[in-house]
């Protein structure tokens, strides 16, 4: 079933739905907002490297008492962070019984690509008792871990994948 605007399941305002050159759906979750992470990251590792440096050069311990070793390690991965937050990119690709999930920074890029699936919300409660919802593709009853969301957004984006795909949807939530 080709996308078409004026019947696309609504996925809320997280949600940035385009098509793609081929003719499947490009689904990307909305980077708005994004910037107060990235500044948060930045600034955490910033702190951390600017505190290690002037605490190693004034003759005092390291923060939380580290090796020089880890601090370098803890600089690296806080820059780590900030990078990804910054540049990384998530989203799924969905046509015609094909469901990629594409995780990367730039070029580089791991794909994981599903077929002949049924998709799956399953119901799972936190210690507390309360609810949470995941997506999973069930293939040849081998379950792959798609998405975590609230049930409302969750059912959409499995109506949405559901029709573009031609899977079948089972829900054991």
């Amino acid at each position: 079933m080709p996308f078409d605007a004026s019947t696309n399941v609504n996925l809320g305002a997280s949600w940035l739905v385009t098509q793609a050159p081929d003719g499947g759906l490009d689904l990307r979750v909305n980077p708005r907002g994004r910037g107060w992470v990235v500044a948060g990251a930045a600034a955490l590792a910033l702190a951390w490297i600017a505190s290690s440096l002037y605490t190693l050069a004034a003759g005092r311990p390291l923060p939380l008492h580290a090796t020089p070793a880890m601090a370098i390690g803890i600089g690296l991965l806080l820059t780590a962070v900030a990078l990804w937050c910054a540049f990384g990119k998530e989203g799924w690709y969905v046509a015609s019984n094909c469901l990629e999930h594409r995780v990367g920074i730039g070029s580089w890029r791991h794909v994981r690509r599903y077929r002949d699936a049924t998709l799956e919300i399953v119901a799972c409660y936190n210690r507390y008792g309360k609810p949470y919802y995941r997506l999973y593709a069930d293939l040849e009853r081998q379950r792959h871990f798609l998405l975590e969301r609230r049930l409302p957004e969750l059912s959409a984006w499995v109506d949405l994948v559901a029709g573009q795909t031609g899977w079948r949807r089972r829900d054991t939530a």
